[in-house]
């Protein structure tokens, strides 16, 4: 491994140990350290792994606040611009742990994380998603389904999407059962990794907030 290789490696790791500083900050994500943050971790995934490479796309993709039309002087964060940082830092922390796996040198997760049992997510969901349990965010279904709007989906996945979408929200605010929760999630899985991350991870991090009582 070379020296400038070596380098961009070392850089995505400090970038993934910087994620849970910046997701304790008012309005993150128009910080402006948040912004050298995401240009030095794009520009490390560029190195590494090529202009056209997933991840590199992946992550050029996500804006980290709710994009719209509005003076500067009056820009305004809100549960929108919140809802969208918490679900795009998820999907950012994600690509750089996937990445730096590939080259090896993947921070190891915590020992004292329990491993996952019968009628249970997965460790991986849990420790991502209580990384962002302290914000005050209330998701409401809505906002998910108008995710779906910007999306390029046909009609046909669009209402395919949006059914699974309810089935998956009305499981979650009510028993909460995770063998249930398991088909809707499998399918808008199955849709592709951006319908996954941009609806369905926001709805189960509203539902663990929910079951630990913040």
């Amino acid at each position: 491994m070379d020296d400038q290789h070596s380098l961009h490696v070392k850089r995505l790791e400090q970038a993934l140990g910087q994620l849970p500083a910046f997701r304790e900050r008012d309005q993150p994500a128009w910080d402006p350290e948040f912004q050298r943050w995401k240009d030095r971790a794009l520009q490390s995934l560029r190195f590494l792994w090529g202009m056209k490479n997933e991840y590199v796309i992946r992550f050029q993709r996500l804006g980290f606040w709710q994009l719209r039309v509005v003076r500067s002087n009056e820009r305004v964060w809100d549960d929108r611009d919140q809802t969208r940082f918490d679900a795009d830092m998820l999907s950012a922390e994600e690509i750089i742990r996937d990445a730096l796996e590939e080259v090896h040198v993947a921070p190891s997760q915590s020992p004292s994380q329990p491993a996952a049992t019968p009628g249970r997510p997965p460790t991986e969901i849990t420790v991502n998603v209580t990384n962002v349990l302290s914000q005050s965010t209330t998701i409401q279904l809505t906002q998910v389904l108008a995710e779906l709007d910007e999306l390029d989906l046909s009609r046909e996945e669009r209402d395919q999407a949006t059914k699974l979408t309810q089935e998956l929200a009305a499981e979650a605010r009510n028993q909460r059962r995770w063998p249930v929760l398991a088909r809707p999630l499998e399918q808008l899985r199955a849709m592709g990794k951006t319908v996954y991350e941009r609806v369905a991870i926001p709805l189960l991090l509203e539902m663990l907030k929910k079951q630990a009582g913040l």
